[in-house]
């Protein structure tokens, strides 16, 4: 028997039809009633209206189309497969278990001139008459540059391997306090010395707080006086050798993401890049093939 509520139903049924195929006329008529450049003009508001307004949709757009941006997202993307047990995480068990990293590059080889530009007059930390020395490619605002510092990888890499370390300056473009905290790890070394300055990489990876007034705190309490760091990075004096070491990371080596991590050995030149925030065993993989 045919009830009261099924036709209701039925009804409702009949509306909702009427009103997509309304509104799925609505659109065709837009787009053939308009030319193109009116379409994509409209498009492009209705994008913007989505994360409010046009001007954060021009930095979305910049922050894209940065090649850095998309090597960072594809280390999240590994760290989170690791974390499940997915790809990553397979793939660092085989690692292991044949004793290949397929995070490292095949080793290749520097010129003697090319080592003294990397490594000449270069703060050390570690053993300093290790043949191999590891140079760290940094963001102080990058997440994985601060879980590599403060998870003890380095701190195990020297101890292990009886190397030695430097770190160098990577700010990503779109981390807005990496610049300026790259140039004060600089400031700190030219006014506080070799120890100064890897204390200072220590205490703002530890505070994860990159900021100006945070930095110029960390410089004063290692010694440095704050009147001298405010002046030297105000000054933007340190601006161009982290655009130099930005420079060397990327022509010299490849790195396009950080932490970039570049094992040298001094004696032979021979040299691996090992990218992202890696564990032990990849480096002391790496480590094995230019000994």
């Amino acid at each position: 028997m045919f009830k009261k509520n099924d036709y209701n139903h039925e009804k409702l049924t009949i509306a909702v039809i009427f009103s997509v195929i309304a509104a799925a006329f609505s659109v065709a008529g837009f787009f053939f009633n308009n030319t193109e450049e009116q379409v994509l003009k409209a498009l492009n508001t209705m994008e913007a209206y989505k994360v409010g307004g046009q001007a954060n949709r021009e930095k979305l757009k910049k922050l894209y189309s940065d090649p850095n941006f998309a090597t960072t997202q594809g280390q999240g993307i590994d760290q989170a497969l690791e974390s499940m047990g997915g790809a990553a995480a397979n793939n660092n068990a085989a690692d292991n278990n044949n004793g290949a990293d397929t995070t490292a590059t095949t080793s290749k080889t520097l010129s003697p001139e090319q080592i003294a530009s990397v490594l000449d007059n270069k703060p050390l930390q570690g053993n300093k008459d290790s043949d191999i020395v590891l140079v760290e490619y940094t963001d102080f605002e990058c997440p994985f540059c601060q879980t590599h510092f403060t998870n003890g990888t380095v701190a195990s890499i020297i101890s292990s391997e009886k190397i030695a370390t430097t770190t160098k300056q990577f700010p990503l473009s779109f981390h807005p306090l990496a610049q300026k905290s790259a140039e004060g790890s600089l400031c700190v070394l030219e006014l506080g010395g070799e120890e100064a300055f890897f204390e200072y990489i220590d205490k703002v990876f530890t505070s994860k707080d990159p900021s100006v007034a945070n930095i110029t705190a960390i410089a004063k309490e290692i010694g440095v006086k704050d009147t001298e760091f405010t002046e030297c990075l105000n000054s933007n004096k340190t601006a161009a050798q982290v655009a130099a070491d930005m420079k060397e990371g990327q022509s010299l080596f490849g790195v396009n993401g950080t932490p970039g991590n570049v094992l040298i050995n001094k004696k032979t030149g021979k040299y691996v890049v090992v990218s992202g925030a890696q564990p032990l065993t990849a480096f002391q993989s790496a480590i094995a093939q230019i000994k």
